[in-house]
């Protein structure tokens, strides 16, 4: 799975944020968002689910990380409201918060005429001359494009499973580890 497949799609979401700009308002009328939206695969360890992919996004010049999540309806409707108080430096600047990614940077979306429905990346970590803030990609549903599942392997290494050695029942959403006897 690649793209906006990683994504779950809506049940049906009525909402107005009409402050929003329209792209990313289809966006979420067809998509989900929030902490369970993406579509993450899991292996059953003993009797735990362990998140087996992350939903990583791919840019330019070598950029790739993984995607925490994408706000809500509710925690967008927060995040208007500081925009509109102009709380953090990147509202003044035409752009909230619409996501996170897992290692320190924050998804941007521009929502003034000058930047209407870019995705944007606020850097966590400003070190190694990186900027403050990078265009990343021209609407949200060009950053989705960009989505590639990928295989934590340190979750499979810590646990000494092989990668070759997982397998999916009919009707299951997670994956199980071969046993010895079920491999011959």
């Amino acid at each position: 799975m690649e793209g906006i497949e990683l994504i779950k799609r809506n049940k049906g979401v009525n909402f107005e944020l009409k402050e929003l700009p329209l792209l990313y308002q289809i966006f979420l009328k067809t998509y989900s968002t929030g902490r369970e939206a993406l579509n993450l695969e899991y292996f059953k360890f003993n009797d735990d689910l362990i998140q087996l992919t992350s939903v990583t996004y791919f840019g330019e010049n070598d950029y790739e990380n993984s995607i925490s999540y994408l706000l809500d309806i509710n925690e967008l409707e927060v995040e208007l409201k500081n925009y509109a108080a102009g709380v953090d430096l990147f509202h003044t600047e035409g752009f909230i918060k619409i996501g996170l990614f897992d290692i320190n940077d924050t998804i941007l979306l521009g929502i003034n005429e000058d930047n209407k429905d870019t995705i944007w990346r606020l850097n966590g970590d400003q070190g190694n001359d990186r900027p403050y803030k990078e265009k990343m990609e021209d609407s949200i549903f060009d950053f989705v494009n960009s989505f590639r599942r990928v295989v934590i392997k340190m979750n499979l290494l810590v646990r000494r499973v092989e990668e070759g050695s997982l397998y999916k029942k009919w009707g299951e959403s997670f994956w199980r580890i071969k046993e010895d006897e079920e491999i011959a």
